[in-house]
């Protein structure tokens, strides 16, 4: 599963930065309600703060910085990144306006824009092909430890301390990960000579000529806004629909997403790589169902009014949510070459983020405000929450149709060879 010349001590390290970096990305999901009281915010506004504020550097930075992780030194990349991004989530905790909260979650994207293609570099030569999917989906339980655990402390932490004590606490471990990951060793290089000049237009020129990873990247992305809106508004949703306090939504759902979550990634990751062994296409054919799957439980989610019909439901979305990102990491590494596997880690980034990140919050949240108008009692924000289940379905028509091009692809080259 490892290759000889790395160690699980690299997959570890990896993914306890994952598990934070997802923990400080998402955290102030759970702090809407305080937040958007102290300082009189619309729902457009909060989404603004907890996902579009740091899309753009994430997103975009996340490309160049591909490039850079395919030549250089990853874990001096990531270290960096990490302490940036958890400098600014703890400042978030003495901000005084929305102005401040805002930089820092620039801040935020900027550091983290560091971390995923480098990561996912490191991994791809860290470990062989036959069990990328699982290792991949031991990395990608991250998210939902990050997640999970951030919702679970955080509820506890904010109904006892406040909100603040919340963001400061949060950014401190990735200060200790990131200083530990200077002094981390990296495997040799395999066919790339560190160091040599960046030619972003090089690596976009040998991107497009894999027209696939384009169908991929805007399907996972579809599916991704889908997934994401479990975290960034379901807890507001069970506050407004169903009056739960903060800390018991928060830990509702933050319960589900480890609980549920964690096993899903895992055990989504071997099937992917059964799937995989099966046709070349057999993990995006995977996610392309689980995605029509999470379409059902939206529905019977949004559609009742009973609460134990949200609870039945809300494990199997979770469940169906989270068992694609192992499955998506690991076909960037069979769609494109080992040389430019960074870079096109960013790619991916770029789309799935400008998806799930920056424009679909605020559609979101926009919704939510007009809706609000209309549906004071707080129906505004189910009705909003219908917008996942249609993302989810587009994800999974591109999907599927990514997964019979891949096989396609695979069958010509056999019969070319």
């Amino acid at each position: 599963m490892i290759k000889k010349n790395s160690s699980w001590s690299s997959v570890i390290l990896l993914t306890l930065l994952y598990v934070v970096n997802f923990a400080d990305r998402t955290i102030l999901n759970i702090l809407f309600t305080p937040i958007k009281e102290e300082f009189l915010l619309s729902d457009f506004e909060l989404a603004f703060l907890s996902s579009t504020s740091f899309t753009f550097f994430y997103a975009t930075l996340g490309i160049i910085l591909g490039r850079y992780a395919d030549r250089y030194k990853r874990t001096i990349l990531i270290a960096i990144g990490a302490i940036i991004w958890s400098i600014a989530t703890l400042l978030i905790g003495f901000a005084d306006s929305f102005l401040f909260i805002a930089i820092c979650r620039i801040c935020v994207g900027i550091g983290q824009s560091f971390f995923f293609p480098s990561a996912i570099s490191l991994l791809s030569e860290i470990v062989s092909s036959e069990r990328r999917g699982a290792v991949m989906g031991f990395f990608s339980t991250a998210i939902a430890i990050g997640i999970g655990i951030s919702f679970i402390i955080g509820g506890a932490i904010v109904s006892e301390s406040g909100w603040r004590t919340v963001m400061i606490i949060a950014g401190l471990p990735g200060i200790i990960l990131g200083a530990i990951t200077f002094f981390a060793s990296e495997p040799e290089r395999n066919n790339i000579s560190a160091g040599n000049k960046i030619n972003l237009r090089n690596s976009w020129n040998e991107y497009k000529k894999h027209k696939l990873i384009f169908i991929h990247s805007i399907g996972y992305g579809f599916f991704a806004v889908s997934s994401t809106s479990i975290n960034v508004w379901l807890p507001t949703y069970f506050q407004r629909v169903f009056a739960l306090s903060v800390k018991d939504s928060a830990i509702l759902v933050g319960s589900m997403v480890l609980f549920v979550g964690v096993p899903a990634i895992i055990l989504s990751g071997m099937a992917s790589d059964f799937a995989r062994r099966k046709f070349r296409g057999g993990r995006m054919y995977l996610s392309s169902y689980l995605a029509a799957l999470s379409i059902i439980f939206w529905l019977i989610m949004l559609m009742s009014s009973n609460y134990y019909v949200q609870l039945i439901a809300l494990p199997i979305l979770v469940l169906t949510g989270f068992s694609w990102y192992g499955a998506a990491i690991s076909d960037i590494v069979e769609i494109v070459p080992i040389s430019i596997v960074a870079f096109a880690s960013g790619v991916y980034i770029f789309f799935v983020t400008l998806f799930n990140s920056a424009i679909s919050p605020l559609v979101y949240g926009y919704m939510n405000d007009l809706l609000f108008k209309i549906y004071p009692n707080g129906e505004g924000i189910r009705l909003t929450l219908f917008l996942s289940p249609i993302s989810a379905f587009i994800g999974a028509v591109l999907l599927f149709y990514g997964s019979k091009k891949m096989n396609l692809q695979q069958s010509q080259n056999n019969i070319s060879n």
